[in-house]
């Protein structure tokens, strides 16, 4: 009896040292933007029967899974509005206008998805925050967590691919030009294709 008492007491002083510490025993674990292997891309409709591709060649964010590495959590990043390029500087230059993104007033495009629980190797449809203009909605993406891996060098990678269908006049682009044969110069419906590889976050914890 005296030894059961004595272990729980040892248990529960434990436990009281890691609240105050701030240790604890399930930590999650962050992994930043791969800048050099991550692509922001995006493609929308032009004159009607035809479709032009971009990417925003600047941004950032975090990616947080559980720290067994089983299931992704959550995902937030930005991208600069001034860093669009669709190989094609006159259109970009307007991309950046009052017209559409208002680079200046705007500089950011944000997204947050919180309260995750996709399991490596697995797709899922959610909802997340998208921010574009100063404009915040919610948007349906379809995210698949690829996974964990350790490269030749030692390096901890993860991998996530997140795709989205928006209509940009939700956000304040509403810019157009009608067509003498009919229609409209843009499209609505934006397609955002992300390919995503992140680094880990080395911590204490983390360290080996």
């Amino acid at each position: 009896m005296r030894t059961t008492t004595y272990i729980k007491k040892i248990t529960q002083a434990i436990s009281i040292g890691l609240l105050v510490t701030g240790v604890s025993l399930s930590a999650d674990t962050t992994y930043k933007i791969d800048k050099e292997h991550t692509s922001l891309g995006f493609e929308i409709d032009h004159l009607m029967i035809s479709t032009v591709t971009g990417r925003f060649k600047t941004f950032d964010g975090e990616i947080i899974i559980s720290d067994d590495k089983k299931k992704l959590l959550s995902i937030q990043g930005y991208a600069l509005a001034k860093s669009i390029d669709t190989d094609n500087s006159k259109r970009d230059e307007h991309l950046r206008s009052k017209d559409f993104f208002d680079a200046q007033k705007f500089p950011k495009l944000e997204f947050t998805i919180k309260e995750l629980d996709i399991s490596s190797g697995s797709s899922s449809n959610v909802k997340g925050k998208l921010t574009i203009r100063g404009i915040a909605k919610e948007v349906k993406v379809k995210i698949k967590f690829k996974g964990t891996v350790t490269d030749p060098w030692g390096a901890e990678k993860l991998a996530i691919d997140a795709e989205s269908t928006i209509n940009r006049k939700d956000f304040g682009l509403t810019w157009n030009e009608a067509l003498e044969s009919g229609g409209v110069m843009v499209g609505e419906d934006v397609k955002i294709v992300i390919k995503v590889e992140a680094d880990l976050v080395e911590t204490k914890n983390s360290k080996k």
